[in-house]
């Protein structure tokens, strides 16, 4: 059987002063990011993991970009079934772990910036030693 290479192309995020980010001229003309558009976690997110957890198991999951979790405990707990000793965090590590039964979670990114497990250069190759998942998330900023 012939090994098979994957690419991981990342995206960039928008930064506040960045001139991909989207602004908006709010009343005497004060400009404000128009939108939060951060990577993670969101509704649709959040129901389309559901969606996958009833197809298979998630195992070992690696994530691109450290994926913040951008649903409310409140709401969460209307969706899926928490624990009762849950504590939201700010990503999304902890949901999957505690929630969708995944054995490990990591996070490939290109800067330190958020903590993410793996710094990496998305458009290399990566490194001979790296490990395998069972599930990948990559949610772009929405």
């Amino acid at each position: 059987m012939r090994a098979r290479t994957y690419k991981i192309i990342s995206t960039r995020r928008p930064e506040a002063g960045h001139p991909d980010t989207a602004v908006q001229t709010g009343a005497r003309g004060a400009i404000a990011p128009s939108r939060d558009r951060k990577m993670g976690i969101g509704y649709h997110e959040l129901q389309f993991l559901r969606y996958a957890r009833k197809r298979n198991p998630f195992g070992a999951v690696a994530t691109i970009g450290r994926l913040g979790l951008f649903v409310r405990e409140p709401q969460l707990r209307k969706l899926i079934d928490l624990p009762s000793n849950y504590q939201q965090k700010q990503f999304c590590e902890h949901l999957l772990l505690e929630c969708f039964s995944a054995t490990s979670v990591e996070s490939y990114d290109n800067s330190e910036y958020e903590k993410a497990t793996h710094i990496v250069d998305m458009n290399s190759k990566l490194p001979s030693d790296h490990r395998t998942y069972d599930t990948i998330i990559d949610f772009k900023p929405s």
